[in-house]
């Protein structure tokens, strides 16, 4: 079922099929007669990890925002999931947080949350996606560049059959630069004349290591794990049920405190930093394949919206716009949040990209301010540090101490941690003063201090 359909235009052009194309396919296929997705690799469905997603084999989370938006753009979706084997988790009621301070209460901010491998996500999406007549996918294929009239306007792409290496032009009124933190927008617009994009970037120079097991033993109710990095300990873990009864477990660590990937550390490094009753649970698990690493060395903001000139037909789009340190969990629900900015401004009928990327802007903001924040409170990332940045931290210190036992606090925080609110409530007056009062904040756990099972199991 379609959302508000206009009047179609004629093609628009993704490139990029992954989780941000598709959710851009979605939108454009109730204003497009036709929506042509494209993407480099060959994409067989099967729930298979794939060279382009070189994150998926590690542990996804689709946020509490990014859920609510997924069921509007495909109602029914939850049901797909659930049929193709994904579990799912109620926020924090089956999801163990702990931060610096312990555990955050058990507090409802949103409906069941999807429990699954990146692929099967993307599979289960993909699918609603295709089944619209309107789009069709054209796999295998590389966008070597873009076309662009004599004045200026951009008037399609031009794609390279990666079997036959056959030039392929394809004309579109619009184009959307799906295409991952490469962002090949970049490289174009500077071609073209334009110039680049200025660029926010944080090195956050992370690493991951991953095992998938089946678990022998009990978490209690919680389906999903999180031990968050802090700044006297730069690592920590997450990890999750997916589908077939197995669980992702994933280390991450910032600097000289990756995780090696070598399989006789994982367990090691593992047990310095899982709650116990998890780590009992690998440890007398069953592995289901090897371990794997990732390294994001950099989150990168491209603010799009200051270029004093930018081509009619493009948009950039989902991680080539911004992309985060994953670990966070917020990709997949920023793209599900620009796809509503992009279905607003087809529908204002404008087509000036400037009007998409100030709209957008203020999104990609909201969850940048909270990854950049916490990567930059890690000593290890480098970075300068002004004041303002000092200050928020300290209060964002406090305020995590204060979430720990203050329900009406950490309802607040997981409301933001899960891109349902804005940072700035945060910093509303009735959480301030709760944060701030003598005695919220209470003392860090020590490196060495235990992490704790659970608090209200």
């Amino acid at each position: 079922m379609k959302s508000n359909p206009t009047p179609a235009r004629d093609r628009a052009v993704v490139i990029g099929a992954s989780m941000a194309g598709l959710l851009a396919a979605r939108v454009l296929a109730d204003h497009y007669t036709e929506v042509i997705l494209v993407d480099r690799d060959q994409l067989t469905g099967g729930h298979e990890p794939r060279r382009g997603v070189p994150q998926g084999r590690h542990i996804h989370s689709v946020l509490g925002r990014g859920d609510e938006i997924l069921a509007e753009l495909f109602p029914g979706i939850r049901d797909d999931f659930a049929a193709a084997g994904a579990a799912s988790a109620r926020i924090a009621g089956e999801v163990r947080f702990i931060n610096a301070y312990g555990v955050l209460p058990r507090v409802e901010v949103t409906t069941p949350s999807i429990c699954a491998t990146r692929p099967l996500i993307e599979d289960v999406v993909r699918e609603r996606v295709l089944a619209d007549p309107a789009v069709e996918l054209r796999d295998n294929t590389d966008a070597a560049g873009v076309m662009v009239d004599g004045g200026g306007r951009i008037r399609g792409v031009r794609l390279v059959a990666r079997d036959d290496h056959r030039d392929l032009p394809l004309s579109a009124d619009l184009v959307v630069d799906a295409s991952g933190r490469s962002g090949r927008s970049v490289a174009w617009l500077d071609g073209l004349g334009h110039g680049r994009p200025p660029e926010d970037i944080v090195h956050s120079n992370m690493g991951y290591a991953t095992r998938r097991y089946r678990l022998a033993g009990s978490t209690g109710r919680d389906q999903f794990i999180v031990v968050a990095a802090r700044p006297d300990r730069p690592i920590g873990m997450a990890a999750g049920v997916v589908e077939n009864d197995s669980w992702v477990v994933t280390l991450f660590g910032y600097g000289s405190h990756q995780p090696s990937g070598a399989e006789e550390d994982f367990l090691p490094q593992l047990e310095a930093i899982a709650p116990r009753d998890l780590f009992a649970a690998v440890l007398g698990g069953q592995p289901l394949g090897p371990v794997v690493t990732h390294r994001t060395p950099t989150s990168i903001r491209r603010n799009y919206q200051r270029m004093r000139t930018f081509p009619r037909g493009l948009i950039v789009f989902g991680d080539a716009l911004c992309c985060f340190n994953p670990i966070y969990g917020q990709g997949i629900t920023v793209a599900a949040q620009q796809s509503l900015v992009l279905r607003s401004w087809l529908e204002s009928g404008s087509d000036d990209p400037r009007v998409f990327f100030r709209h957008a802007a203020p999104v990609v903001r909201g969850a940048w301010d909270i990854v950049s924040g916490a990567d930059l409170s890690i000593p290890e990332v480098p970075g300068d540090r002004p004041l303002s940045v000092r200050v928020i931290g300290r209060y964002m210190s406090r305020l995590q101490a204060a979430a720990v036992g203050d329900p009406v606090v950490g309802h607040a925080y997981l409301r933001v941690l899960n891109l349902l609110d804005r940072p700035t409530a945060l910093m509303r007056p009735a959480i301030a003063a709760r944060v701030l009062r003598p005695g919220a904040a209470v003392r860090a756990l020590a490196p060495t201090d235990p992490q704790p099972t659970a608090v209200g199991a």
